[in-house]
């Protein structure tokens, strides 16, 4: 609801979190997606191994690949 609020399509954003289960979903929706493992939140202890991931110096770095 919120893509479409804002008039965005899925293509042009990515969803940066640190909560596997709440926050990757939105891959599912077309999404990019970022994963912080700072402060990570993984209380089924998913797989995170297909999901970029890491730091915030690691996001920087992959959002500025972008």
């Amino acid at each position: 609801s919120i893509l479409s609020r804002q008039g965005l399509r899925a293509e042009e954003c990515c969803m940066v979190g640190n909560d596997v289960s709440e926050d990757m979903v939105a891959r599912e929706l077309g999404l990019e997606v970022f994963l912080l493992t700072d402060c990570l939140i993984n209380r089924e202890n998913r797989d995170i191994t297909s999901y970029p991931r890491g730091s915030f110096p690691q996001l920087q770095e992959w959002l500025r690949a972008r």
